[in-house]
């Protein structure tokens, strides 16, 4: 495993990746998401017939949260917050806990860990079920994207150990 992709089953297989793609509204490049993931992060959305691509725009500035060759959608189209987006208001650093950045943050300066699965335990009382596909944005295990950046800002030395960054 290396360090920015986890192994877990939570996580899937099926993000068959495409090449990035220009957000349609910001410019800046996107990533791609697995249809499942964007289908149920978006509100008053049906399955589509045939086969769509759908991009995750990342630029903390933008409006835009998901978009396919299409149709854009706007950040009060989905039902969960974007933690890297600036008018978050709520940041989570497990979606499938729903343990925020600040919980997480909390967690590591008191334990000294940045243990995904100690600072779960410590904030949730157990480990949570994980679902990143379904409940992650970016339709993978948080420990690569909104978990990594709470330990980044939390200032606390990050484990050498790689599994313990996975849920």
């Amino acid at each position: 495993m290396n360090s920015n992709k986890c192994s877990c089953s939570c996580c899937g297989s099926d993000n068959k990746k495409t090449k990035k793609k220009k957000c349609p509204l910001c410019g800046k490049l996107s990533e791609n998401v697995p249809e499942r993931t964007a289908i149920k992060l978006i509100k008053k959305i049906s399955k589509p017939v045939e086969d769509v691509h759908y991009w995750l725009c990342t630029n903390p500035d933008c409006d835009v949260s998901y978009f396919t060759g299409t149709k854009a959608y706007k950040l009060n189209d989905i039902k969960t917050p974007l933690d890297f987006k600036t008018k978050t208001k709520k940041r989570y650093a497990c979606y499938c806990g729903k343990m925020t950045y600040e919980e997480a943050i909390k967690a590591m300066k008191e334990t000294g860990s940045t243990s995904w699965s100690v600072i779960a335990k410590k904030v949730l009382g157990k480990l949570p079920k994980c679902n990143c596909a379904e409940k992650n944005p970016y339709g993978s295990c948080c420990s690569s994207n909104s978990f990594l950046r709470a330990v980044k800002e939390s200032g606390v030395k990050a484990s050498t150990d790689k599994k313990s960054l996975c849920c």
